[in-house]
């Protein structure tokens, strides 16, 4: 899968994290509905895939996930982010 290769890519590039989320309906520039109705759901259904990190690695990436990614959109934004921890238990 695309998002598949697009994780990797952004791991291997060292991207501080990634999140993959999938939709459940959703239609784009051709107005095409893709719903979880649809039997062919691996292929059809949207899929966000979320990296955050400096604006400078972001804006690193860009190039190489624009050569992946022939249909669908790339966009960036700025967060705030108010708390990054990891359970030490």
């Amino acid at each position: 899968n695309l998002y598949h290769a697009v994780i990797h890519k952004l791991k291997e590039m060292g991207i501080a994290g990634v999140t993959v989320i999938g939709g459940i309906e959703g239609y784009g520039r051709e107005k095409k509905l893709h719903n979880a109705k649809i039997l062919d759901l691996a292929v059809s259904l949207p899929v966000i895939i979320e990296a955050i990190d400096t604006e400078a690695n972001i804006l690193a990436v860009i190039p190489a996930i624009k050569e992946m990614v022939n249909e669908g959109l790339i966009i960036t934004t700025d967060v705030q982010v108010i708390k990054y921890w990891k359970d030490e238990a």
